[in-house]
């Protein structure tokens, strides 16, 4: 625009002048990446730099983020704000788990003209901010099967048959080399391999006994491995992390990579709540679990690493309850009897405390579920009032996964007091739907390998398996990958595709593990396996 300006000085002379002014009216030019990723408790945004040329990006407030639990805040002028200012990050903290949070990013140039980051919001769901948390492992059934045990191409997910096979999440572990092995999902760490010898319970568990263990001896207590002496005989559950359902004719149940030589049973820590003098087993041979004597001798494996706990709920009151440590959330009440099938359809439509990504759970989510610490019912009357868990044989309830002796069938857990059959699908349990967990649709990168460069970098390489993430975030602990040493966010942005990071912020003469997992707007992947170096001297 050209102003032609007119003016007379005190002594009355005339002059004019023609001015040139720029006149901004257009938007700041969009960043091209805008990321949401969960934490414990919280979402780490992060987005790209926006430019303007004309005025200018705003010196006090260029970037403005708004979020609504639930629902696209649709604008700049929707929801609440989440971050204002000027960095190109932020970490949105205080958040309830479990609960989907909607986030825009908004520019603004110096003039006040405004721009919006393009496309749908990024979406983000809080893991449980306590501790302990963990994610609970795949079943890694990977085939589907219709009601007749019939293979089938694997549905997608939302489709009605959608079922274990369709939320295909990799189990996965880091031999340590040192006769242990980690789960990277759980952060337990397992005896690689059994003695070769058999024990009862009470010589398993150092629990005395004046017949079975006049001694006292303690087969996992005492065990030295690794650099390591806090060994235990590991709950029902923990020890059920490790089956292997995509196994399907031929035993045992278990990755033999990482965990050679592997018996048929196992024993546990857990008593059956029914009979104090039964203990809980786990069977590698068909993946099944049954209350066995205490007496009876059985293979022993031993882990170390925080027990993980289960049953600790939340009511969120809106028909949901969320297990705070695992993450899931679990439909409150329930719609009654009905066929395999019929389950399956039913939890893949159920729309639910403003949840549509429902699914009936596979065997080991559903066990999390059962009380290890009760029977009769086997399940907390408190957070469900309404499950159906009088009798034995008829408070039985559906899983996603078929059984694998006989493909008509699929795993169901019965209630009443935790033990589990193979129930025709043409039968009618009870239904109970879940959701959380791992997104299957990212594939978690895999061969993390680290190597020390200097004396304060290690250069990191990995397989990057999926072709759907925004982008990497890498976690680092102290010590080796067996180390009880809690894992730390790094707050570090690697994009996607990328499949080498240079970490530069390492002490010398320091061992550090590392892991890696993949991410986009619906979720995380699965971690990598560990990899872990030690720096250089000074």
């Amino acid at each position: 625009m050209v102003l032609n300006m007119r003016a007379t000085s005190k002594e009355g002379t005339e002059t004019a002048k023609a001015i040139t002014r720029k006149i901004d009216i257009k938007p700041p030019i969009k960043g091209s990446v805008f990321t949401a990723s969960a934490g414990k408790g919280q979402c780490t945004l992060a987005w790209s730099e926006a430019s303007d040329s004309g005025s200018g990006m705003n010196i006090s407030i260029p970037y403005e983020v708004r979020y609504q639990v639930g629902a696209d805040p649709g604008s700049c002028k929707g929801g609440n704000p989440a971050y204002i200012g000027t960095a190109l990050n932020s970490v949105h903290k205080g958040l309830l788990s479990s609960m989907k949070f909607y986030y825009r990013l908004c520019y603004k140039d110096n003039l006040g003209n405004t721009s919006q980051y393009s496309g749908n919001p990024v979406t983000c769901t809080p893991k449980a901010n306590v501790s302990g948390a963990y994610d609970l492992p795949d079943t890694r059934q990977t085939a589907c099967y219709d009601q007749n045990g019939t293979v089938i191409t694997c549905p997608a997910q939302d489709q009605s048959l959608a079922q274990d096979g369709s939320y295909d999440i990799p189990l996965s572990y880091t031999d340590n080399g040192n006769g242990t092995v980690t789960d990277n999902n759980t952060g337990l760490i397992w005896q690689k391999r059994d003695d070769g010898r058999r024990y009862n319970w009470y010589r398993a568990s150092g629990t005395y006994h004046k017949t079975y263990n006049p001694s006292s001896y303690n087969t996992c207590g005492q065990l030295l491995l690794g650099g390591y002496s806090n060994w235990r005989l590991p709950s029902k559950i923990e020890l059920m992390t490790l089956v292997d359902y995509g196994i399907s004719n031929s035993s045992p149940k278990i990755n033999t990579t990482y965990f050679p030589d592997t018996k048929d049973d196992y024993l546990t820590v857990t008593s059956f709540a029914g009979d104090i003098e039964k203990s809980w087993i786990v069977g590698f041979g068909n993946g099944g679990i049954a209350p066995t004597s205490k007496a009876k001798e059985s293979s022993v494996r031993c882990v170390r690493g925080e027990q993980l706990d289960f049953g600790n709920f939340r009511d969120n009151h809106d028909g949901t309850v969320t297990d705070k440590k695992s993450g899931l959330m679990w439909q409150q009440d329930e719609p009654g009897r009905m066929t395999w099938t019929q389950a399956l359809s039913y939890c893949e439509s159920l729309i639910l405390g403003k949840h549509s990504d429902w699914r009936l759970p596979n065997f080991k989510e559903l066990q999390s579920l059962a009380n290890e610490n009760g029977a009769y019912p086997a399940i907390n009357k408190i957070y469900f009032p309404n499950a159906n868990c009088n009798t034995s044989y008829i408070s039985a309830y559906w899983s996603s996964t078929t059984y694998n002796s006989y493909k008509n069938g699929a795993y169901v857990t019965d209630f009443y007091d935790g033990t589990f059959y193979g129930g025709g699908k043409w039968g009618n349990p009870y239904t109970r739907c879940v959701r959380g967990g791992p997104d299957p649709f990212i594939k978690a990168p895999s061969n993390l390998t680290a190597k020390a460069v200097s004396s304060e970098e290690i250069d990191l390489n990995w397989k990057d398996n999926s072709g759907n993430e925004t982008g990497f975030r890498l976690q680092r602990k102290k010590g080796n990958c067996s180390s009880t040493n809690s894992w730390v966010d790094l707050n570090t942005t690697i994009s996607a595709n990328s499949v080498f990071f240079r970490h530069s912020a390492a002490a010398a003469n320091t061992q550090y593990a590392y892991r890696i997992r993949a991410y986009n707007a619906t979720g995380y992947s699965a971690y990598s396996n560990c990899a872990s170096a030690k720096t250089e001297l000074e």
